[in-house]
């Protein structure tokens, strides 16, 4: 899901007499539900990636083990599964359908499947595990002592990913600027794939890591489980969050910073159409207040209140009125830059302030991408002379 992107140009001259236009805005992609793979009592597949314990399998899982109640099933499958187990064989005193009912079990990018027999009151039962390229790569990411469960091609991308996180992340880095540089090397980097956004069912090709960076493209499924397979491998701590955005299906991510939770959404950052080499920071580390004016989530695994490195606040990009926005460009024009971030926080900026603050600066026109009737609205500020 994308949100729209809101441009007005404008020509300047001593009074700002001049004139305006607002372009047709860029059409609107959809995620759409993310893709359901579904066999005879298997997992739909929507919801994050596993818990990121990297502690190896502790269950020698080629044999049959009996389990005695259901919590105990439950930690089995996700033992399994957190390990890229394929295969798991249980032994199940007092079976009942509804107590081990394996759609109750948690939601992911795998599918679970089942089979087996009831003698007397106890079943014997298989349980197969069939693993997205996202899930298992992520998973591998985390705990790189699953590389080896990978296939040959999985294995390539992780080194891709290790290679892109050695591009780009330096020694002496803070969690916060290593966070920035992955958020900027996909957002430069990748394009949103409208195309397959706008089908009625998107194909693995538009959601998985491995075709994400062979072909820079894709949805936000893809972008998000990028975004966390690269933190993972940079220490870290991301997850993947799913829910809509604007009422349409979508995958975001919350990264713990300091102690505290953030949600970033990298697809939402990423210029549309695609402008190379460009990023938004709208959507860098907002807490919950802020995200869910468009953006509500299927669970509330983490709360997210911070705003500390929220990328506006942190870089003192917010202005609440005429005369704070007035002096954050006037800050930025004397040091020469032409390209100005900021974001309102109580404020609806209107082309006549805008105008105002611009005459006699030497610039001819000027482009704003943003929403102006928001108030608490983020903008890139672009100035011709």
């Amino acid at each position: 899901m994308k949100k729209h992107k809101f441009f007005i140009a404008a020509c300047l001259c001593a009074c700002f007499c001049g004139c305006s236009s607002m372009p047709a805005p860029v059409p609107e992609a959809t995620d759409g539900a993310f893709e359901t793979r579904q066999t005879e009592a298997s997992s739909e597949t929507e919801a994050e990636t596993a818990s990121d314990d990297t502690a190896a399998a502790k269950t020698d899982f080629t044999q049959v083990h009996t389990v005695t109640d259901p919590e105990m099933f439950m930690a089995c499958l996700a033992e399994a599964r957190d390990n890229l187990v394929n295969t798991v064989q249980l032994k199940i005193p007092d079976y009942n359908d509804t107590d081990y009912d394996i759609h109750n079990f948690e939601r992911g990018k795998y599918s679970l499947a089942s089979e087996g027999k009831i003698i007397g009151d106890t079943a014997y039962m298989t349980y197969t595990f069939d693993y997205s390229d996202s899930y298992a790569v992520s998973r591998a990411c985390a705990d790189p002592s699953l590389l080896d469960r990978l296939s040959e091609q999985q294995q390539h991308t992780v080194k891709s990913l290790e290679a892109i996180r050695d591009l780009v992340i330096t020694d002496g880095m803070s969690d916060y600027e290593k966070e920035l540089a992955l958020h900027d090397y996909i957002t430069k980097n990748c394009s949103y794939d409208t195309e397959a956004a706008a089908r009625d069912k998107i194909d693995s090709e538009a959601t998985n890591i491995t075709p994400f960076i062979v072909n820079k493209k894709g949805v936000c499924e893809a972008y998000a489980f990028t975004f966390k397979a690269l933190c993972d491998l940079s220490g870290l701590e991301c997850h993947i969050v799913t829910g809509t955005m604007d009422g349409t299906s979508h995958a975001w991510n919350v990264i713990k910073l300091d102690g505290e939770y953030y949600n970033v959404d990298v697809t939402a950052d990423d210029p549309v159409p695609d402008t190379p080499q460009h990023s938004c920071y709208t959507y860098f580390n907002l807490p919950d207040a802020d995200i869910c004016r468009s953006h509500v989530p299927s669970s509330h695994d983490y709360i997210c209140t911070a705003d500390k490195y929220n990328y506006f606040i942190y870089n003192g990009l917010v202005a609440d009125s005429y005369d704070s926005l007035k002096a954050l460009i006037d800050s930025h024009i004397s040091r020469g830059e032409t390209t100005i971030l900021f974001r309102t926080k109580g404020y609806i900026l209107t082309s006549d302030d805008l105008g105002k603050m611009l005459s006699y600066k030497g610039f001819t026109s000027y482009a704003l991408m943003g929403d102006p009737a928001d108030p608490y609205g983020s903008y890139e500020l672009q100035l011709n002379k």
